[in-house]
């Protein structure tokens, strides 16, 4: 497709690609004016959408796995409802990613906490048996 033929005020040639069959891109067009304007138009009225809506106002704490499932949801149900912004959802959605992982983390070591702790603990009975059998 040919490069649109329309030059801007400093000189400078658009660098859109003209639409087919015409000299001039979709924006420069005489014939697409009033189609362009309707576009902007929508463009302007999508941006005031709910994809505006404002961040969700409590305090999300989050402790456990099931913490992180609870944030998830209730993201989810805001977004299909309209009052929460997909992008803001998608940062909710990452962050809740890496907290699950840092709860599981936490999760994790204290388990293996417990069972050195109760291995130790073992280990010395046994030589504490051993010490009493001699």
């Amino acid at each position: 497709m040919p490069q649109c033929e329309f030059h801007k005020q400093d000189g400078q040639r658009c660098r859109a690609k003209a639409m087919r069959g015409q000299p001039y891109c979709f924006s420069h067009n005489p014939a697409t004016k009033r189609a362009k304007k309707k576009a902007v138009a929508k463009g302007g009225r999508n941006r005031r959408t709910p994809s505006r809506a404002s961040p969700p106002q409590d305090e999300a704490s989050i402790t456990s796995i099931q913490d992180v499932r609870d944030l998830l949801f209730r993201t989810l149900a805001e977004v299909r409802n309209g009052k929460l912004d997909a992008v803001l959802a998608r940062t909710i959605g990452y962050i809740a990613g890496v907290a699950a992982k840092v709860t599981e983390t936490a999760e994790l070591d204290q388990r293996v906490q417990k069972l050195e702790d109760r291995f130790v603990t073992i280990h010395q009975q046994v030589e504490e048996q051993r010490e009493f059998a001699k």
